[in-house]
């Protein structure tokens, strides 16, 4: 018995060494989203994650009611031991815990350099520094279809985006489709691009971007244009932004009457803006102007215009309208010089 007992005691300090091995070894569990709390106006406190704020809407997990939007000017105060950055209406950025004591619509941030109050009506934008690469993705998905039997036209559209954000920048892919089948015949309409931001001081930001795109009813076989440039968001509050951008672009592009494929440097010119509002659901429109033009032998121009408003259905579904044009003033021989159009699709984000 003795002997037992004295093998059992000689093995304990090897048994609790391993033990604590294998818990350095395995990953801590995540109490992310546990600890997270939010105050509303008429007082109560929902425990649960905090997964980003922009535009006016707060997103927040709960347990009870999974993921929810809470009206921003409802928000009276917030308190997270995880860190987020934190963007103000100047620009700045930090980065930190959001702590208890701050007063009402107020927040105290943690951060590396001490503490701080933000204002929530000077705060534009709340994001949580995810640790993995798919965690910080954000994106949606739109198809519609639409038929009009008197003219027998049918038309299929299919888009989508989506955007990884880090503290010090943001990059993001998006595509679109449009085809229409009429008794003339199927004309189509194809844009792919990728864009880059790098955040600089006082809401200024450095950008590179590449598209690629086809457009039947201009006679474009294929274009493919890269380059970059820098911008300035003029307007950011907690429910709009308006910015805008100057650069240069490398074009190569094909047209439906020369098989001869035609480079050009452009110099462009764009404004964006973009506006939510909750009612009582998200209700949100962006509006974004693109201008080309080209700055070698071919004295040419051309524009894009799209003017499109989400208004959230239920939980993550939305119905979208899109107003889109395009212009060139030197489109392929029989071709028009302009092509716009309207659609309606269903949309799903994440």
């Amino acid at each position: 018995m003795i002997s037992r007992i004295s093998r059992a005691l000689a093995g304990a300090p090897l048994r609790a060494a391993l033990a604590a091995l294998v818990g350095a070894l395995l990953p801590a569990p995540c109490h992310a989203g546990k600890t997270d709390r939010v105050t509303t106006r008429n007082g109560d406190v929902l425990s649960g994650e905090i997964k980003k704020f922009e535009f006016g809407s707060l997103r927040f997990k709960t347990d009870a009611t999974d993921t929810i939007s809470i009206k921003w000017d409802d928000v009276m105060s917030l308190t997270s031991p995880e860190v987020f950055q934190v963007s103000n209406v100047a620009g700045d950025r930090y980065l930190g815990t959001l702590a208890e004591g701050g007063g009402p619509r107020e927040i105290v941030l943690v951060t590396g350099d001490g503490t701080l109050r933000l204002g929530l009506d000077d705060v534009v934008r709340i994001a949580p520094i995810e640790e993995t690469f798919w965690a910080r993705i954000d994106g949606s998905l739109s198809a519609g279809f639409s038929f009009t039997e008197s003219s027998g036209v049918t038309q299929f559209t299919l888009g989508g985006n989506a955007s990884s954000r880090r503290p010090s920048s943001v990059q993001q892919v998006s595509f679109s489709s449009i085809v229409t089948n009429q008794e003339s015949g199927t004309t189509e309409r194809h844009e792919f691009g990728y864009q880059y931001q790098r955040f600089l001081s006082h809401r200024y930001f450095a950008l590179a971007l590449a598209t690629a795109e086809r457009n039947d009813e201009l006679g474009l076989d294929l274009r493919v244009y890269a380059g970059g440039g820098a911008g300035r968001r003029l307007i950011q509050t907690t429910h709009t932004e308006l910015k805008a951008a100057l650069g240069a672009v490398l074009s190569h592009e094909r047209l439906a009457d020369d098989p001869e494929p035609n480079e050009v440097v452009e110099a462009t010119g764009a404004i964006g803006y973009q506006i939510n509002r909750y009612h009582p659901r998200d209700l949100s429109t962006y509006v974004k102007l693109a201008m080309f033009r080209s700055v070698t032998d071919d004295p040419r121009f051309r524009g894009d215009f799209d003017a499109t408003t989400n208004w959230e259905i239920i939980k993550d579904l939305t119905w979208s309208f899109t107003l889109y044009a395009s212009y060139t003033s030197g489109p392929a021989e029989g071709a028009d010089r302009m092509d716009y159009g309207l659609t309606a699709a269903l949309g799903w984000t994440f």
